[in-house]
């Protein structure tokens, strides 16, 4: 119980950062994954297709993108509009078509039971359990029947998970 007090406290300071705060949140604490791009480069490699749709749910690395440029269209659901800039800095004009920018506000007009991929990085790493459950919930609404949803999280059943908490770095689950 006492874990899951201070998680919610470190959650809450995370979740209410302004866009700018958590850019620098991200820098800080996050580095080069290889795990995870080999986990998504199988991913890619097993679902893309130009014909299908791929939604990003809170991806604060515009450069993770170009790694979903095959699939058509990309969907990029944020919280912050001023994310979308920073994306369209690193495309060209060609590619930016393909590239479909909603944020929470919004979420009636993205296609419903139409995503092949859906994929969020480092979101859930600073979210209590039941906002894992409200996000999922949500996320699976976009998703196509036989469709995949991949996530990381902060398993504090581990001890590198645990050190994690332990260092104000993730959140407890």
């Amino acid at each position: 119980d006492q874990c899951r007090e201070h998680s919610s406290i470190l959650t809450d300071i995370v979740n209410r950062s302004t866009y700018e705060e958590l850019l620098v949140y991200h820098s800080k604490m996050y580095q080069y994954n290889n795990e995870f791009d080999n986990h998504v480069t199988g991913l890619l490699g097993r679902h893309s297709d130009w014909r299908a749709p791929v939604l990003l749910y809170r991806i604060y690395d515009p450069m993770l993108l170009q790694k979903f440029i095959s699939f058509y269209p990309i969907y990029v659901l944020d919280l912050f509009r001023q994310h979308s800039d920073g994306i369209r800095d690193c495309f060209n004009q060609a590619q930016m078509r393909k590239v479909r920018f909603y944020d929470q506000d919004h979420l009636d007009q993205l296609p419903k039971n139409t995503m092949k991929l859906i994929v969020s990085y480092n979101h859930f790493t600073h979210c209590d359990h039941d906002k894992i459950l409200r996000d999922l919930t949500m996320l699976k609404t976009f998703l196509a029947p036989g469709g995949t949803i991949s996530f990381n999280f902060c398993d504090s059943e581990t001890s590198i998970g645990a050190k994690a908490f332990e260092s104000n770095m993730r959140s407890f689950v």
